[in-house]
């Protein structure tokens, strides 16, 4: 507190957000280590509370639940499943700044109300920057800034805001 970022060690820094690409990254293993990926000792109970905010546990008790093997990339998945997956294993973070990129660009009307339901629940809790192209993404934003071609074009407030 009263400390300027830019004398934050970038370590320091970074652990403050949690990121969640367009495109996530997944592995062989169970869905337990997918969540809580480079937990050397995973806290099952974390896991299982991120995965149901994150509207994952939905599938995965019907397959193992937190054993649940998940495929390299998410291969035995959908888009949206692996998209709140990786949201899961972000929530698991608990950082107080979330970032998503792009996170509902290429998934089903269901899916993408299912994060939004997510965020939802997160507003006012967490810092979350959300970058897309669709509208329809940032309706939960209390501000939007429009960028074109790395300027700022818009700044305005947005549906959420208070």
């Amino acid at each position: 507190a009263g400390q300027s970022i830019r004398e934050l060690p970038s370590g320091d820094y970074r652990s403050y957000f949690a990121f969640v690409a367009q495109e996530p990254v997944l592995f062989t293993g169970s869905a337990l280590s997918n969540i809580a990926y480079a937990d050397a000792q995973p806290d099952r109970q974390r896991a299982e509370a991120a995965a149901r905010q994150a509207h994952t546990w939905d599938f995965l008790a019907k397959t193992g639940g937190l054993d649940t093997l998940i495929k390299g990339n998410g291969g035995n998945l959908s888009g949206g499943q692996r998209q709140r997956l990786a949201i899961a294993r972000a929530l698991y973070l608990d950082r107080p700044v979330l970032v998503l990129d792009e996170v509902t660009s290429n998934l089903d009307s269901e899916s993408e109300e299912h994060i939004a339901e997510t965020l939802s629940a997160l507003h006012g809790r967490k810092t979350i920057i959300i970058i897309a192209h669709r509208p329809r993404t940032t309706r939960l934003a209390d501000q939007v800034i429009r960028l074109e071609r790395g300027r700022i074009v818009a700044d305005e407030q947005g549906q959420g805001a208070a």
